[in-house]
């Protein structure tokens, strides 16, 4: 396994950020789709493992400002990277897929305007964290879009040179979703049109989200088949498209959405091929229904979208699969490389704990509460020892003087900061209380 260098050592750096804001250095946000800029020494995103800041060593034009910023002294240039060899007894692959890229298609004018977006570019300009900070806007000029249509099945559904002939099982349902966002998000009453072959909602209660978003929130479905998709005006788009009954119809949009679908990775299918692991026609990982998880070599497990296309909730089920198969093909060898401790354990039953938590009060007023809390509480695992009870610090509660009777004060020990448990019971000290 090789460990690639981030030039910013994870294990000092505290993502304070102070190395990003002092970088000259301007790169493409691979992460916001290209759709922004960050810095050459950044963060991928917000919520990244490890929480820790990298350097674009492509970008870089080593000024040495960051490592002069760096007060945990985590920078260091001179990173290389590092080969390590493990050995395990089962592999989990969860390699996920790529989306398809639409600009092999000329129909739909990807990449020819600013204004047709991929289904993952468009999640990025509603996100809050992304480049228009969770502004409903167009990239061409940065207008709320007054007209949204979301383009189904590209890539998927098809043969030969224009995508895949699998369904990727997950568009349906996030068009959907990010037609009902986009509403929500406009100050104006936004036209969300779906154009699609079939709606396929596959999950729970996923038809009933369809429903609610066509008949409550008005969006628009139409079934149908989309010739061209071409510029018009000042940013505008035209689709040209046959409904249900072939007719030839064009409308005009001000943004369009591609809902593009899943395909392999080339680098998945290379780690496939290293890893001795058969893959199917459409390059998928290759299992049989009774085993899921389980590829065609014993101890290698597949789960998530490398398996096939699928949305979160099911490829969080297939990981918990894949661990529990492992965890089963690993039973015999559980604990064989578990280091033990030298020599004979420790006890602690009789030793002093280091604190103790007490409580000075009225013993008569809160009688039943204690004796409760003796006989059938934490009491059995504390010490049964009187002598404790004259090394307990000052009471950190008391119980004001109205409510205590003169002469009946006593102490109740309530608790110990050492969790180990002890054999004798407390019923011998409860009762000299």
């Amino acid at each position: 396994m090789t460990d690639h260098p981030r030039y910013i050592d994870p294990k000092k750096c505290t993502a304070c950020g102070q190395c990003s804001s002092v970088c000259p250095v301007r790169a493409v946000n691979e992460f916001d789709c290209g759709l922004d800029l960050r810095t050459a020494t950044y963060i991928t995103y917000a919520q990244a493992v490890p929480q820790s800041y990298a350097i674009d060593r492509v970008a870089c034009i080593g000024c040495g400002l960051c490592e002069k910023v760096c007060l945990a002294g985590a920078v260091h240039y001179d990173d290389k990277p590092r080969t390590r060899i493990l050995e395990v007894g089962a592999i989990v692959i969860a390699a996920g897929n790529r989306l398809f890229d639409p600009s092999k298609l000329d129909m739909y004018s990807y990449g020819g305007s600013p204004n047709v977006v991929t289904s993952l570019e468009f999640e990025r300009l509603l996100s809050a964290s992304g480049p228009f900070m969770g502004r409903l806007m167009r990239p061409y000029d940065r207008e709320e879009p007054r007209r949204i249509a979301w383009v189904q099945c590209v890539g998927s559904r098809t043969n030969g040179d224009r995508g895949n002939s699998y369904c990727s099982s997950v568009c349906c349902t996030y068009a959907i979703k990010q037609a009902m966002i986009a509403k929500d998000h406009a100050h104006s009453d936004l036209d969300a049109t779906i154009f699609y072959m079939d709606m396929r909602t596959y999950g729970k209660a996923f038809e009933q989200y369809y429903q609610r978003a066509e008949k409550e929130l008005g969006v628009r479905f139409i079934r149908s088949r989309i010739h061209s998709v071409e510029p018009s005006g000042e940013g505008d788009l035209k689709i040209r498209y046959a409904d249900e009954t072939g007719e030839s119809k064009e409308e005009i949009f001000d943004m369009v959405v591609l809902s593009v679908g899943f395909e392999v990775g080339k680098d998945t299918i290379e780690l496939a091929r290293r890893a001795g692991v058969e893959l199917d026609e459409h390059h998928f990982v290759k299992t049989d229904s009774f085993h899921p998880v389980a590829t065609t070599r014993l101890g290698i497990y597949a789960c998530g979208s490398f398996q096939g296309p699928k949305d979160i909730p099911e490829s969080v089920m297939e990981a918990s699969a894949a661990a529990a198969a492992s965890s089963a093909l690993l039973k015999e060898s559980r604990w064989s490389q578990t280091k033990r401790p030298k020599g004979r354990p420790r006890s602690m039953c009789w030793e002093k704990p280091p604190a103790l938590v007490s409580l000075y009060a009225n013993a008569a007023s809160i009688s039943g509460a204690w004796w409760m809390f003796l006989q059938f509480g934490i009491m059995q695992n504390l010490f049964p020892m009187w002598s404790m009870l004259k090394t307990t610090s000052t009471p950190v509660l008391r119980i004001p003087k109205s409510r205590c009777r003169r002469g009946s004060r006593k102490w109740a020990l309530i608790g110990s900061l050492w969790p180990p448990a002890h054999p004798k019971p407390m019923s011998p000290f409860s009762r000299r209380l």
